[in-house]
């Protein structure tokens, strides 16, 4: 069940917290450098088409799994940026035991919670760019109104491409997974589509030219996970909102 990351108690979110930098500083060869070379290799199948939003739900489940053979608890929290468009550089997860601020010297991060800093190399950057417009919730809501998948995924694509932009640093290249803070985005982004998918006729809505066209490298069509419950075990959940009836993920088979 992934939450909203400021309801996270601070017991989960140092578990998540802690599972990140064991992934990270497992050795060179390490799954978190592996995912951020996945997908600067393929960002041009992930980005800019069709593939977008099942690429990117798919993606975010195999950093879920590899967090979860560490603490079978974890789950992705998500973080709800329209709250805080209006003055997005305080947001709550820029503190330093969230995902750590703006970018100093060279841009680099200093004071991310996700193992000392110079044990990242390279580091983490960041330059906040205050002059991109970020989108609010009237916008999101307006592209959530359409009944058309398309139209839909290409407004979310672009309002992700606004929130990197405005980031800036490594979240503005082809290497934003080497930045934890771009899980907590994307989650976020899915939980939209998944609310998209929650109305009459739309759960297995897509094109159907590409439905079953193996994702690349995935091999998995993107008809295999459009029911996020049923077929990836996952489910989001309001701020507040109460337990899900879905299989508790320590329960159930990893994919």
């Amino acid at each position: 069940m992934r939450k909203e990351i400021r309801s996270l108690s601070p017991s989960e979110l140092a578990q998540f917290q802690a599972a990140i930098q064991q992934l990270r500083l497992s050795g060179p060869d390490n799954p978190w450098n592996e995912l951020r070379d996945m997908y600067m290799r393929h960002t041009m199948h992930s980005n800019g088409g069709p593939y977008f939003l099942p690429w990117h739900r798919f993606f975010l489940r195999q950093l879920e799994q590899r967090l979860q053979q560490i603490d079978c608890s974890i789950t992705l929290p998500y973080f709800d940026f329209t709250s805080d468009v209006g003055s997005f550089d305080e947001a709550i997860i820029w503190q330093p035991n969230y995902f750590g601020g703006d970018g100093e010297r060279d841009d680099c991060v200093p004071d991310h919670p996700y193992g000392l800093s110079v044990a990242w190399r390279p580091c983490i950057k960041r330059r906040f760019n205050p002059d991109v417009k970020l989108p609010s919730l009237v916008e999101l809501s307006i592209a959530l109104a359409s009944d058309d998948y398309t139209e839909m995924s290409m407004c979310l694509e672009a309002y992700a491409s606004y929130i990197h932009s405005y980031i800036g640093g490594t979240m503005a290249t082809r290497a934003a997974p080497y930045d934890p803070v771009f899980y907590a985005i994307h989650a976020y982004i899915d939980m939209l589509y998944w609310q998209w998918q929650q109305r009459p006729n739309n759960k297995f809505k897509y094109p159907p030219a590409f439905g079953n066209i193996p994702m690349v490298p995935f091999n998995v069509p993107p008809s295999a996970i459009l029911d996020l419950e049923n077929d990836l075990c996952v489910t989001y959940l309001w701020p507040g909102e109460g337990e899900s009836t879905c299989l508790s993920l320590c329960e159930h088979l990893l994919y």
